[in-house]
């Protein structure tokens, strides 16, 4: 069926100016008659990069806001963040640019929104029936949540469809940056690996920060909502955007771990969700060649016997919780390290360790005890009544450095405390690379980040996730853990730990059996749950709880 076009011309004279004309040009094309009333209406257009002339003039948009608002509707302008590098790859540069070529309330009359928010990844998966390479499409949320789409298109050219229109607009111009992404797959960049001569200048000009390059070498990805890199060695460390929801948390995790089991099993290779090597001896693991590994490696071989195992062979679950202030720093660092046994102990999972069947409980809680005191274990004065922000600088500027930041790259740092490698002021990237040699059960980056955990299959991630997030998410929770354990030292937690490693679930924590510390603590985490589906996260923990296996013993590993 052929569609009806209107059109007008662009002469005006003394009767009826351009905008005008656009008016009856939209009444005669029957936007009149859409009810309008009461309705959020999306005007998508393009606004334009900084100092580009190639679109609409915001006069052009005034005209439909006007007319939208007169039949008693709500406009709003709208686009999508791109996925290159330029002035509106995120909603702020967004709204920046687009007051720079004119658009704004005042001359528009109406408001802008960026469809698919702050960073391009506020977006509604739409089925695409039919669809031959996109089966969802990605779309802007605020596209989706709008009751009337008016486009509002200019006419261009394109490099790869020759001319973009209406279709493009709304199509490729709705999309957030994920759909764009998908749209562009064909024609993604890729890594001539023999030409590489690691320079980096790929990074500067990627919207996505996507190559990780360090040392010359390229060692994993970095994208807007999940970063891919390499532990040191060959460990797959995958860190994702801070997110409220677990399950949306778990939704990113699994997307990418289906994604790397496809690429892997095309190669006849599957991923381990464990927490030590499955096959190897430590010893026989080379490293990555990356500076600070090899830094690392040299220095804590000469501090415990295990750090070899501990570098090589071992994988963790992290996780990293806000504070709010000094008083809450220290509550949560306190709760974080009285709980690390638990935890521990919840996510025991290393079926195999030097190569050989693993019958002991918590081993990479164990190796971690003899890499180094001065800087693992528990947070020293971490139960001192003095212990804050001072305390915690003092323990990491008082002891030697293993690696240091010079002219924006690591370097090994030569046994030299902070204070003598940095002078004067310290940057944010020097104090991370400061806090980054330090690895306490529970120690401060930007966040406070909980260590205790090894590497486990998702739904147990999903469990642990949930587990803190009930704890650390709830006052009232966070007050009973630490007036439960109230007068506990930094040596009980160490004693503590030791426990579990040696006696399981028959252990004795804190003076108390661990079985039934462990049911007190996953029902503090329940009742402070409130939704059902949430709850239901914290379930695989209940059964190991219910049988008093650990996920080593739970798991099928026999393959």
């Amino acid at each position: 069926m052929a569609s009806k076009v209107y059109f007008a011309d662009l002469r005006a004279d003394v009767h009826e100016n351009l905008q005008q004309k656009l008016t009856r040009l939209m009444k005669t094309a029957g936007m009149g008659d859409i009810d309008f009333r009461d309705k959020f209406v999306a005007i998508k257009l393009h606004f334009g990069e900084p100092g580009n002339l190639a679109f609409l003039r915001p006069n052009w948009a005034r005209t439909v806001a006007d007319f939208v608002k007169e039949r008693g509707g709500k406009p709003f302008l709208t686009d999508c963040n791109t996925l290159y590098v330029g002035g509106r790859k995120n909603a702020l540069d967004h709204m920046d640019s687009a007051m720079l070529n004119g658009f704004n309330p005042m001359t528009t009359g109406c408001q802008i929104i960026i469809a698919d928010g702050l960073k391009g990844s506020d977006e509604v998966e739409v089925p695409v029936v039919g669809g031959e390479y996109v089966k969802n499409a990605k779309i802007g949320r605020a596209v989706m949540d709008a009751d009337v789409f008016i486009s509002l298109t200019h006419f261009k050219g394109h490099e790869e469809a020759g001319f973009g229109g209406c279709l493009k607009n709304i199509g490729m111009g709705c999309g957030s940056r994920a759909g764009k992404m998908e749209q562009h797959n064909a024609g993604k960049p890729h890594v001539a690996e023999k030409l590489c001569i690691g320079c980096g200048q790929c990074r500067k000009i990627c919207a996505h920060g996507a190559p990780i390059i360090t040392d010359g070498e390229y060692f994993g990805y970095s994208g807007p909502a999940l970063t891919a890199t390499l532990g040191p060695a060959c460990q797959l460390r995958i860190s994702l955007a801070p997110l409220r929801d677990v399950q949306d948390i778990m939704d990113l995790y699994n997307r990418f771990y289906l994604q790397l089991g496809l690429a892997l099993a095309a190669h006849g290779l599957r991923a381990w969700t464990v927490g030590c090597h499955p096959t190897c001896h430590a010893e026989d693991l080379p490293l990555v060649p990356r500076t600070r590994d090899e830094a690392m490696d040299a220095y804590l071989r000469e501090k415990g016997a295990c750090s070899v195992q501990m570098m090589r062979a071992t994988a963790a679950t992290r996780v990293s919780i806000d504070y709010q202030d000094e008083t809450d720093f220290v509550r949560k660092m306190r709760a974080a390290s009285l709980l690390t046994p638990f935890f521990a102990l919840l996510s025991d999972n290393a079926p195999v360790y030097q190569a050989s069947r693993n019958s002991s409980y918590c081993i990479r809680t164990r190796l971690w005890q003899d890499v180094d005191r001065d800087r693992c274990g528990v947070t020293p004065h971490l139960m001192d009544a003095d212990f804050g922000y001072a305390r915690y600088a003092e323990n990491v500027l008082t002891k030697p450095q293993i690696t240091a930041l010079r002219l924006g790259r690591v370097r090994t740092a030569g046994g030299k405390i902070a204070p003598e490698l940095y002078a004067g002021h310290v940057s944010r990237q020097e104090t991370a690379q400061i806090l980054s040699n330090f690895f306490y059960d529970v120690r401060l980056k930007s966040r406070i980040e909980l260590r205790a955990a090894d590497s486990m299959p998702p739904r147990y991630i999903a469990a642990y996730v949930q587990l803190v997030k009930s704890v650390f998410g709830s006052p009232a929770a966070l007050q009973n853990v630490l007036r439960h354990y109230a007068g506990a030292t930094t040596l009980d937690i160490t004693s503590a730990k030791l426990a579990v490693c040696k006696d399981g679930y028959n252990a004795l924590v804190y003076g108390r059996p661990v079985s039934s510390e462990l049911a007190w603590l996953l029902m503090q985490a329940r009742s402070r749950t409130p939704s059902q589906e949430e709850r239901a996260l914290l379930d695989p923990f209940m059964q190991l709880l219910t049988t008093r296996k650990t996920i080593r013993e739970t798991e099928n590993y026999n393959e």
